[in-house]
């Protein structure tokens, strides 16, 4: 070690604060999009999300409508058939939903959400996200060396 090096910084305490302290919330950030289907037996595409969501939630209008899931530049997981109309919360990510009807009579309605969970996020005003208390050099050993803009 040189010995016009400044020392390093002291020891983190352990970063662990009462419970009682903190303040949490949760919150979900959702994407979605609706399509009605053609009449024909190729996958359509529902959405294309901005990411990819932790939780996808599909509804149709009628029975026998079959979703896949893809990420961008992937192939096509094995389609899921849906054999009642209604919503289904499906703990599936994926960035492109596509859906068809199998029979292709097309007229169905289906829609397609995406969710991201945002979880423990610190509340308080004065601090934006837990973290480490952070421990700087003292300010006489901060910046030993000054440069200079003219060389």
């Amino acid at each position: 070690m040189c010995p016009s090096a400044p020392g390093g910084p002291a020891t983190r305490p352990i970063a662990k604060r009462e419970a009682a302290r903190r303040e949490y919330e949760s919150f979900d950030g959702s994407e979605s999009a609706s399509i009605t289907l053609a009449a024909t037996t190729v996958f359509q595409e529902v959405i294309t999300f901005g990411g990819r969501p932790d939780s996808i939630i599909v509804d149709s209008s009628a029975a026998a409508i079959e979703f896949r899931f893809r990420d961008r530049g992937q192939p096509a997981r094995a389609p899921i058939r849906v054999q009642a109309a209604g919503e289904r919360r499906l703990q599936i990510g994926a960035e492109i939903v596509e859906a068809r009807d199998p029979a292709g009579a097309g007229g169905q309605f289906v829609t397609a959400t995406g969710r991201w969970a945002s979880r423990s996020i610190d509340v308080r005003m004065q601090n934006a996200g837990p973290s480490r208390e952070r421990y700087g050099l003292p300010p006489d050993a901060e910046a030993t060396q000054i440069l200079d803009p003219k060389h």
